[in-house]
């Protein structure tokens, strides 16, 4: 596999690895709820989330534009997208959001 090849991810797995990594923030973490102790995050828009493929060079020559997001913000989308059940794509990337900021205060 080249760099810029697409990857096929199946659903099964994708689930079998949440299950598993989110149980295993649950455990260290010793508790039903999860303390965020960094509200304000960076964030890239989702319009530079990827890196175009016309050349190697391309990786090292793109370089997104940061802005700041907040956990507690991301959160209450999401939240107000489950409860309204409209459900829409961009609500994965708040969940990931909100999975890095799990991620970061787990490792330290």
């Amino acid at each position: 596999m080249t760099m810029g090849d697409s990857v096929e991810l199946t659903y099964p797995r994708l689930i079998e690895v949440f299950a598993v990594l989110i149980a295993h923030a649950r455990d260290i973490s010793a508790s039903e709820s999860f303390s965020v102790p960094n509200d304000l995050f960076w964030s890239i828009p989702v319009e530079d989330m990827t890196i175009p493929v016309a050349g190697a060079g391309d990786v090292y020559e793109h370089q997104p534009e940061l802005t700041i997001g907040q956990v507690a913000e991301t959160w209450n989308n999401i939240e107000s997208m489950i409860d309204d059940e409209s459900i829409i794509s961009y609500g994965l990337i708040w969940f990931a959001d909100i999975l890095r900021a799990i991620g970061n205060a787990s490792t330290g």
